[in-house]
């Protein structure tokens, strides 16, 4: 089995709008190459809010990247999380982030 570190710093997914965040336009003023500020919503079940640089809540991640990632943020570990794409809805409405995940570099 992997470490959850590992699987975290691999971790590919998407964050899950909410009509809240899309009428607000965080959504709609996201690009490739934004980087999000992760936050613990809450330990159980996992909920992570990713945030822009203003703090508007661009939305919360997959269950399945929630239960990986909750563990590292909950012991303090940062996570970069870089916007890779806005992935269209098949049947319309606002778009998946799609972001990349890695540990945070810890200055020496």
């Amino acid at each position: 089995m992997p470490h959850p570190t590992a699987a975290a710093a691999a971790t590919v997914t998407h964050l899950v709008d909410t009509g809240a965040q899309a009428a607000n336009g965080a959504v709609w003023q996201t690009t490739a190459g934004d980087r999000l500020d992760l936050h613990l919503v809450s330990p159980q079940p996992p909920r992570i809010a990713a945030h822009r640089a203003d703090g508007r809540c661009v939305g919360h991640l997959a269950p399945e990247a929630a239960r990986r990632v909750a563990p590292l943020l909950a012991a303090g570990r940062p996570l970069d999380a870089t916007v890779t794409a806005l992935v269209p809805r098949p049947r319309g409405g606002p778009p998946r982030v799609q972001v990349a995940l890695g540990l945070r570099r810890r200055a020496a």
